[in-house]
């Protein structure tokens, strides 16, 4: 590993279960904990309970947001595997896409993209940009069903056959019971801070819910440090059908694996009451935009200077304001946990000539003309 120094004592899951650093190894691709601070100024404008923010978006080194706390454990299963290719999933606007793009390369991989259609906006076309000028192997496979059908191929297609090494597949928006394991730890920096005195205990989580690996994680996390904050996931994604029994199997099945790891937890499974689905600010799907995320992303920036997007974030932070305003966050303090990148990206505005070099397949979302 390039930068495979396991973490020290201080990452919150290895202090409370030392027998994980060897068990569970971990590539540092980030340093916690990502900061918590108030929101004063939009909680002073909603007149309801105290709002803070644990921004996550900081959290990383290439890329920020909740790809990177997830990709530390399974880029370090990718590489004890010995494998040089990552395959992995997204719609074509992918924020983990790019991310697993931007962490495969700093660690000398290839990452190998298969692509779903969404709605077309400067986000996806910027987005489809830095995929390209990061290096990543694009296809565009356009629907889930085509994508379940061709992923097989590109396992074939992209192994090395003289190592006899298959590429390691990372599932959508990396949630898998490793990938949860990143946010588990979340869920103990948090509780952390809270001991710390860096902020109350929150009555209320609010983060967005695309493939369900953060929620998962983070729910598990927040009970094995005894926080009883009541996690709201405001479903953003209709790609894959979400109910609160998906999170919470998952987050069961990363506690199962943190035991067979050798870390000593509880017994017993974490029941579908422990989390809310918000689903009303889905809107018209996966990456449709809606008037409540616009509204609620104009809102945060004049009042706090923060920058969401409306696929996760925006919807995310919508549902706060609106259930803030009728009166159904009464109890505070309410978190709002941030998942969009906030590092600076190395990237260069695409020219002409760029475009024209992108796969034939997505030209057409960039209003370049094949030739």
């Amino acid at each position: 590993m390039r930068t495979s120094e396991l973490a020290p004592g201080t990452f919150a899951l290895y202090a409370r279960y030392p027998e994980l650093q060897v068990t569970l190894p971990r590539l540092a691709l980030g340093k916690g904990p990502s900061p918590v601070a108030p929101l004063a100024r939009l909680s002073s404008r909603l007149g309801g309970p105290p709002l803070w923010i644990k921004n996550d978006g900081l959290y990383g080194s290439v890329y920020g947001g909740n790809k990177a706390r997830k990709l530390e454990f399974l880029l370090a299963d990718a590489l004890r595997r010995r494998c040089r290719t990552i395959i992995t999933f997204g719609a074509i606007g992918t924020n983990h896409g790019l991310a697993t793009a931007l962490y495969a390369r700093q660690q000398g991989l290839r990452a190998v993209l298969l692509l779903v259609d969404q709605p077309v906006s400067e986000h996806v076309r910027t987005q489809v940009w830095r995929l390209h000028q990061v290096g990543a192997v694009l296809h565009r496979t356009r629907t889930v069903p085509r994508t379940a059908v061709l992923a097989p191929l590109a396992m074939l297609r992209y192994a090395d056959w003289r190592r006899g090494r298959l590429p390691y597949l990372v599932p959508p928006g990396g949630s898998s019971p490793l990938g949860a394991v990143g946010y588990v730890n979340a869920g103990l920096e948090l509780a952390d801070q809270v001991a710390a005195g860096e902020l109350p205990e929150p009555a209320h989580i609010l983060v967005a819910l695309g493939s369900g690996g953060t929620a998962a994680g983070l729910l598990l996390g927040l009970r094995l440090a005894g926080l009883r904050s009541r996690l709201v996931a405001v479903v953003v994604s209709d790609v894959v059908s979400l109910r609160p029994q998906t999170v919470t199997r998952l987050a069961n099945r990363a506690a199962r694996l943190l035991r067979q790891r050798g870390a000593p937890l509880p017994e017993g499974d974490i029941g579908p009451e422990e989390v809310v689905l918000a689903s009303d600010w889905l809107g018209g799907g996966y990456g449709h935009p809606t008037p409540a995320a616009a509204r609620a992303e104009e809102l945060v920036r004049e009042t706090e200077g923060l920058e969401l997007e409306g696929v996760y974030t925006a919807k995310a932070m919508a549902a706060l304001v609106d259930q803030v305003k009728a009166g159904q966050l009464r109890e505070g303090p309410v978190l709002y946990w941030h998942t969009f990148n906030a590092l600076p990206l190395p990237f260069r505005p695409p020219t002409a000539e760029d475009l024209r070099r992108l796969p034939r397949a997505f030209r057409s979302l960039m209003c370049v003309q094949p030739q």
